[in-house]
């Protein structure tokens, strides 16, 4: 059948990376590699299980082909670190007891916040960063908005472009001037610190 995966019958003995797994299963491992799969299901239905055992066959399939690094060229997101790490550990211990070797650091497990970090510290010049740029938790940023609020009313414009340079926000000290905001359609600044 053209444009179809084409599945173990149940009756017969699957490869050992396909062992307990069903038949939807079996078609995300066994899914061609220039064909991503996504898989959606709820909890304790065996995606880590699953998506493991591609990673395995994956590389495994990628070594055959001659490709240096394959562990490296195969993206796995989750949205929770634990199940990131989860993830790795369970990947690694099959990539051992398969005989694939042991899973090295630069494979590209993680969160979606992990993976975007570790794109923008690898490439932070074309992104327009500092290499040593930083990120803001959520208090940060909420300490840096009443200081930048804070500054432009007491008019101290020096200071605060200090702090903001520091951040990596560089703007033109007359940009901060409440003329200049004013004109650019923010609310009044008071507002912002109640």
């Amino acid at each position: 059948m053209s444009g179809q995966l084409q599945l173990f019958s149940p009756a017969e003995e699957p490869a050992r990376h396909l062992q307990a797994l069903n038949e939807q299963q079996w078609a995300a491992v066994e899914a061609p590699a220039d064909r991503g799969v996504q898989v959606l299901a709820g909890a304790g239905t065996g995606k880590t299980e699953l998506i493991s055992r591609r990673f395995v066959k994956l590389v495994h399939d990628f070594r055959r082909q001659g490709l240096a690094s394959p562990e490296e060229r195969i993206l796995v997101l989750t949205f929770t670190s634990d199940a990131a790490l989860n993830m790795r550990e369970r990947i690694h211990r099959r990539l051992v007891e398969t005989g694939a070797g042991e899973l090295g650091p630069n494979a590209w497990i993680g969160t979606f916040h992990q993976f975007g970090m570790r794109l923008l510290r690898t490439h932070a010049l074309e992104a327009g960063l500092l290499p040593d740029f930083s990120m803001l938790n959520v208090l940060e940023q909420q300490v840096l908005c009443q200081r930048v609020v804070q500054g432009i009313l007491a008019g101290d414009y020096r200071d605060l472009s200090d702090t903001l340079t520091r951040f990596g926000m560089d703007l033109p000290a007359d940009a901060l001037k409440p003329e200049t905001l004013a004109a650019s359609g923010i609310p009044e600044l008071e507002t912002l610190l109640e």
